[in-house]
C-alpha cells in the first residue's frame, strides 16, 4: 500500500509528515486485521522445538540465523555517502514500479535521518 501511494504526493511536491502518518497508520490497522484473521498456531513453542530437535535440525536453525545476522547488524553502520532522496526515474522503463528502492527511505528522510533509512531497509528486506 505504501509503495502504490506515496509516489502521487511525492510528485505532487505534498509529501509532509500528516500524509504519510496517515498512510503508516492505515497500513499498520489493515495489518492487524489480517493478523486477527490468521488461525491459532498449535505447534510447540521454539524453546520446545529446539530441544527435541536433532543435531542437523539445530545445525540448520543456527546456519539460517547466522545467515540473517549480517542483515540485522549492516544497518548499524553509518553511511559511506549521501543517499536516501525521493525521485522519479525518467530513464527506468516503469518508473513507478511499486519496488523502486527509493520511495522505501521517505519516510525516514521526513521523520529521522539517513540512518533510519537504512533501518527501514534492513527491515523490509
Amino acid at each position: 500500500m505504501y509503495m502504490t501511494v506515496i509516489p502521487w504526493p511525492a510528485i505532487a511536491g505534498q509529501l509532509r509528515l500528516v500524509p504519510l502518518v496517515i498512510l503508516l497508520i492505515s497500513g499498520l490497522g489493515l495489518c492487524l486485521l489480517e493478523w486477527r484473521a490468521l488461525p491459532a498456531r498449535t505447534g510447540p513453542p521454539l524453546a520446545q522445538h529446539w530441544q527435541e530437535a536433532d543435531w542437523p535440525a539445530r545445525g540448520m536453525l543456527l546456519l539460517l540465523a547466522l545467515t540473517v545476522l549480517p542483515t540485522l547488524i549492516a544497518p548499524l553502520c553509518p553511511p559511506l555517502a549521501l543517499d536516501g532522496r525521493l525521485n522519479v526515474n525518467g530513464w527506468l522503463r516503469y518508473p513507478w514500479f511499486p519496488f523502486n528502492a527509493d520511495l522505501l527511505f521517505s519516510a525516514a528522510m521526513l521523520t529521522y535521518d539517513d540512518v533510519m533509512s537504512h533501518l527501514l531497509s534492513a527491515l523490509t528486506a
